[in-house]
């Protein structure tokens, strides 16, 4: 029996990666860092920065990672096609990335329009994709049969994230982490053992 692909979105620092670490570690699904990790080579490279440095900085430079996928998401990520296929210097960490591996088996990736581009290569690598933040990005995976459920992690803690086109409404699930890490350990056990394939330790 195949397992479930689980989206897990809401605002900023709501808790959709420590969701998925537990997922990870308590279950049978994948995760492979976030939906930011799948893109960080390629926004490091059009940066001109290192990995490290591009991700410890990505919380002050939201909008333009949100731009700069938007575009990736559209073909219109221009500034990557050249780097890539006009002979551009790519650093070896970053040439060795499952991303940057995938973008040079299907070159034509690059250009084409995609909404869900960034989800079909982070689902290439694991079941749990946390962190879209496009509305388009999200119906459109959900349209094409690439999520089986979505999750929205509600923490009243955290403010609104402008960088998030859609809201709770557009979830299959809502999932409240408003209190101490145990209680939402135990809202994420009984959400997956109630999800047809996955097993839990």
């Amino acid at each position: 029996m195949s397992v479930p692909r689980i989206a897990l979105v809401g605002n900023g620092r709501a808790g959709k990666d420590t969701a998925a670490e537990w997922l990870r570690d308590n279950t049978n699904l994948r995760h492979w860092g976030s939906t930011s990790e799948t893109m960080l080579p390629l926004v490091a490279l059009v940066r001109g920065e290192p990995m490290k440095a591009c991700f410890e900085d990505r919380h002050q430079n939201r909008m333009f990672w949100k731009t700069w996928c938007d575009n990736f998401r559209k073909g219109e990520a221009y500034d990557l096609h050249a780097i890539l296929n006009q002979g551009g210097n790519v650093p070896e960490d970053i040439e060795d990335t499952p991303t940057v591996r995938a973008l040079r088996a299907e070159p034509e990736m690059v250009l084409r329009w995609d909404p869900a581009k960034i989800i079909r290569l982070h689902l290439a690598k694991a079941d749990i994709v946390p962190g879209i933040r496009g509305d388009i990005e999200l119906l459109s995976a959900r349209e094409q049969g690439l999520l089986d459920l979505i999750v929205w992690i509600e923490n009243p803690r955290v403010p609104e994230d402008p960088t998030v086109d859609f809201d709770r409404k557009d979830a299959d699930i809502l999932l409240m982490n408003e209190a101490d890490l145990p209680q939402f350990h135990f809202r994420l056990r009984r959400l997956a053992k109630s999800l047809r394939g996955v097993e839990v330790r």
